[in-house]
């Protein structure tokens, strides 16, 4: 709009004269086009959110497993300690 001032006040035609057609038509085109791009990177964004949570989930289950993993023969002896008879047909099972 500005352009349009100054190219009238130096004596040349306006680009683009008052109701501003071009002007509003290109505004409408470059707000598309950003609507477009960051629709596409929040949805890129999205995807990386959700596959870090799933490795974040598949990392804790990992660790919990091998912590867990030494716990369980100190599980059954105490349990055979105890007089369970589920110890026992645990112990007897795996030998």
């Amino acid at each position: 709009m500005s352009l349009n001032g100054l190219a009238a006040t130096l004596g040349y035609r306006p680009l683009d004269p008052p109701p501003f057609v071009w002007l509003s038509g290109a505004t409408s085109l470059a707000s598309l086009y950003l609507v477009v791009l960051i629709l596409t990177t929040q949805s890129r964004d999205d995807r990386l959110t959700q596959r870090r949570e799933q490795l974040n989930l598949e990392l804790a289950i990992l660790s919990e497993q091998k912590m867990a993993r030494p716990c369980l023969p100190l599980n059954s002896s105490i349990r055979l300690m105890a007089g369970s008879p589920s110890a026992r047909t645990l112990t007897s099972s795996s030998s």
